[in-house]
């Protein structure tokens, strides 16, 4: 499997969630304005890695978009049924979005961040 789907600069991550079941990462950028834009991740998924996602009907997955400094960010949730094992494609922006934390400037964006919830806490799941 290709590395990177497109582009320079792409992360590749893997971890092990935590005592809550989480697995995220974070990628801290330089301020951008987001304004009427949309920002879109490309994650690999493998066979082994999509059967350790929780199967909730709640949010499997969500992507975040932060300004500033705290905790000031909008968010979008993902279900399993969004992804399937190869790449997948996710984006939102401040005009799709599930939610808001704090106080969002979409004008200071500086840092973006997705995690998904696995089965079981301490299982290790790799995303590319």
């Amino acid at each position: 499997t290709a590395q990177y789907k497109q582009g320079a600069g792409a992360l590749s991550i893997s971890g092990t969630s935590d005592v809550n079941g989480d697995m995220g990462s974070i990628k801290t950028i330089t301020a951008t304005n987001v304004t009427g834009k949309e920002i879109g991740v490309w994650i690999y998924i493998s066979q082994a890695g999509y059967d350790k996602i929780h199967p909730t009907s709640g949010a499997a997955s969500q992507l975040y978009i932060w300004s500033g400094t705290g905790t000031n960010l909008i968010y979008k949730n993902f279900l399993k049924s969004n992804f399937s094992v190869g790449w997948n494609y996710i984006s939102m922006g401040p005009n799709n979005k599930s939610g808001t934390i704090g106080t969002f400037d979409a004008t200071n964006t500086n840092k973006i961040t997705y995690a998904f919830k696995t089965q079981n806490p301490s299982t290790a799941i790799t995303s590319n």
